[in-house]
């Protein structure tokens, strides 16, 4: 097992030959380079690689003006410690001086307060981000600023997260938002004349709204409210095979989907389920999925979006696939194989250490130290 565990880092590393590797620990018992994040961030050099250790402390908020890549030790992890990374604050922007940018970059295995992505104004010039992969995280809100920006933000790629509430004014050119659990809707994100983007296999909880220029299929949209029976505003997007429910019974008006002066503009529609249960294995509204803990809730079942076989949802997808978090090109990735409260929760795509066992704690100078230890692969 130390064999597979020391070749599969190796085969990590061989991608990030170039690149430095750099640790990060405000845990005491697990030292690392640094202790402090934004000061590793701030010495590393574009294209490095920052492992940020599980903690019971917050690494509170960062900037990040470079190309990295941050890997934590997941939000909720299912392996010896329990302890994930937490961080405050998010943002994405270029330098000051207009010369580096974080495009290209990476986080995952993190536990987010809010994940910013930031158009800036120096001088005369207007620079924005793009081609960042957000995966694997739990995070509030993901949000995006720039309403009356010349710019926009392309290349995104939102994926296999538990996320409050998506709000990115300028998404679009090509980036793609699939396979993710939004608590709280998605709300005010794209723009009319900045690019398609897709909005693919989410399971989006309460409402669905000030969207533009999207390609929304294969969704499930999960609402306790009325929203739908007021003023929508969703603007030249294509809705195609995605289920709309209601969980008080508040009926979905035809406006929601189709085209009037005050509501939605220039929408097309196709194949869509209106008002039917998707049948999930385990869940309601009132389900406090984003707040489990280690105590919290104290047994089972948990929350398993997955659909029951009698689910109008089942193969319907475009693909042939479940629509929901476990269909299209990359199905939602469980945090746990065994027990299902880390389920949502998914680590970082690295081995994880589950257990470890010192068979001989009490050893003469000089001996060998017995140590057992199992491991699993997370891709």
């Amino acid at each position: 097992m130390k064999k597979t565990l020391f070749l599969c880092t190796m085969a990590f590393m061989h991608f990030t030959v170039s690149a430095a590797i750099i640790t990060v620990s405000n845990n005491p018992n697990i030292p690392g380079q640094y202790s402090n994040l934004q000061t590793a961030i701030d010495a590393a050099a574009p294209d490095d690689t920052l492992y940020v250790q599980g903690s019971v402390t917050s690494y509170g908020n960062v900037t990040i003006t470079k190309k990295l890549n941050i890997i934590g030790s997941g939000m909720l992890p299912d392996n010896t410690s329990h302890l994930g990374t937490t961080l405050g604050e998010i943002r994405y922007r270029v330098s000051a001086d207009g010369t580096t940018s974080p495009s290209g970059s990476t986080i995952t295995g993190c536990n987010i307060y809010i994940l910013y992505l930031c158009i800036s104004n120096i001088g005369s010039n207007v620079y924005s981000v793009s081609n960042i992969s957000i995966y694997r995280n739990k995070i509030s809100l993901i949000s995006g600023s720039g309403y009356n920006s010349t710019s926009s933000y392309s290349g995104i790629h939102i994926y296999n997260n538990i996320v409050g509430t998506l709000n990115i004014d300028l998404l679009g050119g090509n980036s793609v938002v699939n396979n993710n659990v939004f608590i709280s809707g998605v709300q005010s994100t794209g723009y009319i004349d900045r690019g398609n983007w897709v909005l693919a296999n989410n399971f989006i909880g309460d409402r669905i709204f000030g969207c533009y220029n999207a390609t929304i299929v294969n969704n499930i949209i999960y609402s306790s409210s009325s929203y739908y029976n007021n003023n929508t505003g969703n603007y030249y997007c294509n809705f195609t095979k995605n289920l709309f429910y209601s969980y008080n019974n508040y009926q979905f008006l035809a406006n929601f989907l189709n085209n009037s002066s005050d509501n939605n503009t220039f929408n097309t529609t196709y194949g869509n389920i209106i008002n039917q249960n998707p049948s999930f294995v385990k869940y309601t509204i009132s389900d406090p999925i984003y707040s489990y803990s280690m105590s919290n809730p104290p047994s089972g079942p948990f929350v398993d979006f997955h659909l029951n076989n009698d689910s109008p949802g089942k193969n319907y997808g475009t693909d042939g696939t479940d629509i929901g978090i476990y269909g299209g090109t990359t199905p939602f990735v469980e945090g746990a194989t065994t027990d299902s409260r880390f389920r949502y929760f998914p680590m970082p795509a690295m081995p994880q250490m589950l257990d470890l066992t010192i068979t001989n704690p009490s050893i003469p100078a000089n001996s060998t130290l017995n140590v057992n230890f199992t491991a699993e692969k997370k891709n």
